[in-house]
């Protein structure tokens, strides 16, 4: 599960979502794969949302674990810091390359607006290089993780993602998320 990748804990997924919690995601035994190379498909996009830099790489060897040893699900990722987009860029770049063209790479910039932007096949990587969508992507996710809650760093708002139905995740403490 994702707590074993990195120490993340508590990343649910909405109740029409996949279960992320189930170990190992997507091994033959647990039958979270299709048969016969079928497409596996969700309802939404996992999000890491408000990563901060101190994060990156925890967020990084998560994404590229869950894609060799999981599933296919479509992925967006929205720094906190724009100034952190080149490197975002560059680590989501080698995953999706590494995935044997079953992932996608692309960013929001790439496309005429927000929704367009939005992920919507498995493995899809987008990687969120504008402000002001977070009411959007917390509404679209099927699970999400809120940034800052890996390291000491004070955390982001868990409150965007319960004003929009979804249950927060984020690092060992609750006391590095704020309201």
């Amino acid at each position: 599960c994702l707590a074993e990748h990195s120490g993340l804990n508590q990343v649910r997924p909405r109740s029409d979502g996949i279960d992320l919690n189930r170990h190992p995601i997507g091994s033959a035994s647990s039958g979270n794969l299709p048969e016969n190379g079928a497409s596996f498909q969700v309802p939404g996009p996992i999000l890491l949302a408000s990563t901060r830099e101190e994060e990156e790489e925890q967020l990084l060897a998560v994404l590229a674990a869950l894609r060799v040893s999981g599933p296919e699900f479509p992925v967006i990722v929205a720094p906190r810091h724009l100034h952190r987009i080149a490197a975002w860029e560059k680590g989501l770049s080698a995953i999706a390359a590494g995935a044997e063209g079953l992932a996608s790479f692309g960013k929001r910039s790439d496309h005429p607006d927000a929704a367009a932007a939005l992920p919507r096949r498995s493995g899809a990587i987008r990687l969120w290089d504008a402000f002001g969508a977070m009411d959007l992507l917390y509404s679209r996710a099927s699970a999400g993780f809120v940034g800052g809650s890996l390291a000491p760093l004070g955390g982001q708002n868990f409150l965007e993602p319960l004003a929009a139905g979804l249950e927060p995740g984020g690092g060992d403490g609750p006391g590095h998320l704020y309201p």
